[in-house]
């Protein structure tokens, strides 16, 4: 499963994945199974992955209110942040799940009323995505592809709630997922897996991350893919009023880009929000207003603001696509990560894009 809707957190960091990445992704399923909708919900493939990062799973509760907590419990040590917290193998999760659906099926017993008449029929979620779908027209700037839809099985399950059977969707989720657990025997290895830990940023050079290269200013260091860098190191577009480093493959289907206004000096947090809001002002709603249109915002916990916007295509980025920017507090310095994909690459790049917003390490803050 290598949708943005079912990876691991672990897999969106570019960190060394094993079996457990795969018992993420299949808690995610059992979620939906259940509740009939995905865990997370978000307008682009990048503020996706960050909720899958740094959110934590909601309560199945949250939709249900008759589920066990023993199957609830399965779902939240399947799907827990930190691999080495979850599941050591498919053959664990497997059992614990045929206890849990065991239990399910006593309850169900006892309390009747509850398990199949009061048990709420739950639709997929069916809101449109705001992001167009991929366009074969002239090249464009900065965008990323709306996340793809929910697994098809969700959609039988939910459909035999709607014909009139007495089976509670639970049932019908724990059956399905109980399939889903025996062919994961299979397919999922049960060797022991190795402890994953998160690498800590330092205030040295970063370690580029696979098929990449460090570049080295007097004011940042980031890792870049090495066939993004020209023979200079970047593209220079710098003007008096800031630094401006790009790197693109030569098909420009996608870009990075670091900035760095001049003259913004940081204090507080408040000053950082200020700064961001004056750069939006006077960049991507005047500038950039005739081909950008805003779709998606959100704050992450260390304060980051991401904006992603929906780039129509113009002379010099032909491609329609999706361009997101990253307001990072570095003070005194604003931080500015801007990055576009063009619709027709997909998703391949939302793990690239990550890594070097990982990498970024801004000098003297």
């Amino acid at each position: 499963i290598g949708t943005p809707a079912y990876m691991s957190p672990e897999q969106a960091n570019g960190f060394p994945l094993d079996a457990r990445s795969d018992i993420y992704s299949l808690g995610v399923v059992l979620f939906e199974l259940i509740t009939g909708k995905e865990p997370y919900q978000a307008e682009t493939p990048m503020a996706l992955l960050l909720k899958h990062i740094n959110e934590p799973m909601p309560p199945l509760s949250n939709y249900r209110k008759d589920i066990p907590s023993r199957v609830e419990d399965v779902i939240a040590k399947a799907t827990a942040k930190d691999p080495n917290n979850r599941y050591s193998s498919a053959g664990e999760m497997s059992a614990d799940f045929s206890e849990a659906i065991r239990q399910t099926g006593s309850y169900a017993k006892q309390t009747p009323q509850m398990m199949y008449e009061d048990s709420p029929t739950i639709l997929p979620d069916s809101r449109p995505r705001l992001t167009p779908p991929p366009s074969t027209g002239r090249a464009s700037q900065p965008a990323m592809p709306a996340p793809t839809a929910p697994i098809t099985g969700q959609q039988s399950v939910t459909q035999a709630m709607t014909q009139g059977s007495k089976m509670p969707l639970i049932i019908g989720g724990v059956v399905a997922v109980a399939v889903i657990a025996i062919v994961a025997l299979v397919v999922i290895p049960n060797s022991t897996p190795a402890p994953i830990n998160e690498v800590q940023a330092t205030a040295g050079i970063p370690t580029p991350f696979a098929s990449a290269r460090t570049i080295e200013t007097d004011q940042y260091t980031v890792s870049i893919p090495s066939q993004w860098i020209p023979p200079q190191g970047f593209l220079d577009l710098s003007t008096d009023q800031k630094l401006v480093h790009l790197w693109q493959p030569s098909g420009l289907e996608s870009y990075a880009a670091v900035i760095i206004p001049k003259n913004t000096i940081l204090t507080d947090a408040a000053s950082f929000k200020q700064a961001a809001a004056d750069y939006t002002q006077s960049y991507y709603k005047t500038e950039r207003a005739a081909d950008l249109t805003l779709i998606d915002e959100a704050t992450a916990p260390d304060g980051t603001i991401r904006q992603s916007y929906r780039h129509t295509g113009d002379t010099e980025t032909p491609l329609p696509g999706q361009v997101d920017v990253f307001y990072i507090n570095r003070a005194p310095q604003l931080v500015i990560v801007e990055v576009y994909s063009a619709d027709q690459m997909g998703n391949q790049l939302v793990t690239t894009f990550q890594n070097i917003l990982d990498s970024l390490h801004v000098k003297g803050a």
